[in-house]
C-alpha cells in the first residue's frame, strides 16, 4: 500500500469511529460494522484508490457519512442492504448511486439527486432525501407537499433530464424556465444567476421568469444583468433611479433601458468618488455664433476640461462620455459641448469628440447618443471650417 493509501485509509478509519461514537446503543453500533464490512467486501466505495486528486483523496469520508445517512432512512428500504452486489467496473459514485438505488427506487431517479445524501443533516436535506424515495417511487415530483415553487407536469417531465452536474435547487429553476417555454440556453443563464438556487420571494421572481422566457428581442448575454437591476431595484434601497418597482407593465425595451441606465449611473457614481482632475486645453477654440442665419440665434462649442464636467454631460445628454476622461487626461481626446442659449437658460444639444493629433471630428451624438439633424451639422461645420478640423463622424 502506498503512502497515499495508508494516508487515506487513516482518514476513513477515523471516520468511521466517529459514526461509531454516535451509535446510541451496541445494537446500532453492531449494524453499522456489518453495513460496513458489506461495502468494503463487495464495492470499492470505502477503498483508497492508488492515486487520485484531492476530490478523491476525500470521498471515502464523504461515502462514511453517506451510509450514515441511508441508515437513517432504514424504514423505506425496499430491498435488504446485504444482497446489494455492486458492478465491479464500476466508479465509486456509479456505485453508490446504485445503492441508493437498490434501496428507495424502483424507478429511475435522476443522477443528480444522489448529491443530497453527501450533505450534513438539516430539515431542509432530509426533505430532499424524501424526495429522491417520492420519485423512486415512481411518483411525480409536481404532487410532493413542500416545493419551494409552483411546478407543472411538463416542468416535471424536465426535471428528471435536467443536466447531471445541477444541484436539487438548480435543477429545479431550470426545469422551471424549461417548463415555462425557455430553451436550454436560457434556462442555464437562470440558473447561473443570483435565482439559480435561491427560491425567496417567489412569487415575485417567476412572473420575471415569464417575462424572460416569453421575450422575443433581449440578448443572453442581459439576463444575468436584468436579473441583478430587477433583484436591486425591488428588494434593495440601493438603486434611486426608480422606486416602487413593479414588473406590471415592463416590456424587453423597457427592462433592457432600465439596466443600461442603472449602468452608466453605476459607472458615474464611481467617477464622482474619484479626485477632481483637469487636463489642458486642446489648443482648439471654442465657438460662439450670437447672429448665426442657421436655427439656432445663440449658439456655443466649448471644450470640457475636467472629470466632472464630463460626468455632468454624460448625466444629461445620456451618454456614457465619461469613459472618455482617460483619454482626455493624456491629451490624445478632446470632448466639446455644444449648447444653445434659450430665455438665458443653456440647453446641451449635442457632445462632440475630437482626435486632437488628427484635428479630426470623429463623433458628434445628440441626446441618448441620436445622430446629429441637419441644424446641428451645419453648425458644427461652420466650427470646423473655421478652426480647420475635418469632419468624418463614425
Amino acid at each position: 500500500m502506498s503512502i497515499y493509501q495508508k494516508n487515506v485509509k487513516v482518514c476513513i478509519d477515523s471516520e468511521i469511529k466517529k459514526a461509531l461514537a454516535s451509535c446510541q446503543n451496541k445494537k446500532q453500533r453492531s449494524f453499522f460494522m456489518k453495513i460496513i464490512t458489506h461495502v468494503r467486501q463487495y464495492s470499492c466505495l470505502l477503498r483508497p484508490q492508488i492515486r487520485g486528486t484531492q476530490q478523491q483523496y476525500f470521498q471515502g469520508v464523504s461515502f462514511v457519512k453517506s451510509l450514515r445517512a441511508v441508515i437513517s432512512h432504514r424504514n423505506s428500504w425496499i430491498n435488504s442492504f446485504f444482497i446489494w452486489k455492486p458492478e465491479k467496473c464500476g466508479s465509486a459514485n456509479r456505485q453508490f448511486y446504485c445503492l441508493l438505488t437498490h434501496l428507495f427506487a424502483k424507478y429511475p431517479v435522476p443522477s443528480f439527486m444522489m448529491s443530497i445524501w453527501f450533505e450534513d443533516p438539516s430539515p431542509d436535506v432530509i426533505r430532499k432525501q424524501n424526495w429522491f424515495k417520492h420519485i423512486g417511487s415512481g411518483q411525480n415530483l409536481r404532487t410532493v407537499n413542500d416545493l419551494p415553487l409552483r411546478f407543472t407536469k411538463k416542468m416535471s417531465h424536465y426535471f428528471v433530464h435536467a443536466p447531471g452536474d445541477l444541484s436539487i435547487n438548480q435543477a429545479l429553476r431550470w426545469s422551471q424556465v424549461r417548463g415555462m417555454g425557455g430553451d436550454e440556453v436560457l434556462a442555464d443563464l437562470v440558473v447561473c444567476s443570483r435565482i439559480g438556487n435561491n427560491f425567496d420571494n417567489e412569487n415575485f421572481w417567476e412572473k420575471l421568469i415569464v417575462i424572460l422566457c416569453n421575450s422575443e428581442c433581449l440578448p443572453y448575454h442581459k439576463i444575468s444583468e436584468i436579473i441583478d437591476y430587477v433583484y436591486q431595484a425591488k428588494f434593495t434601497d440601493t438603486i434611486v433611479l426608480e422606486s416602487n418597482f413593479s414588473l406590471k407593465g415592463q416590456t424587453d425595451n423597457s427592462l433592457l433601458n432600465k439596466v443600461n441606465n442603472w449602468h452608466r449611473f453605476l459607472s458615474l457614481e464611481v467617477y464622482y468618488h474619484t479626485k477632481y482632475r483637469s487636463w489642458k486645453q486642446s489648443g482648439i477654440n471654442g465657438y460662439n455664433q450670437q447672429d448665426s442665419t442657421l436655427k439656432f440665434c445663440k449658439l456655443s462649442i466649448d471644450e470640457l476640461q475636467n472629470n466632472w464636467s464630463l460626468i455632468e454631460e454624460g448625466r444629461k445628454m445620456r451618454n456614457c462620455v465619461a469613459n472618455y476622461i482617460p483619454k482626455c487626461l493624456r491629451g490624445t481626446t478632446s470632448i466639446w459641448s455644444m449648447a444653445i442659449l434659450k430665455q438665458n437658460i443653456r440647453k446641451r444639444i449635442m457632445t462632440i469628440e475630437i482626435d486632437n493629433d488628427q484635428k479630426l471630428i470623429c463623433q458628434a451624438k445628440m441626446k441618448c447618443n441620436q445622430a446629429p439633424d441637419r441644424d446641428s451639422l451645419e453648425a458644427l461645420q461652420c466650427w470646423a471650417d473655421k478652426e480647420g478640423l475635418k469632419v468624418e463622424l463614425q
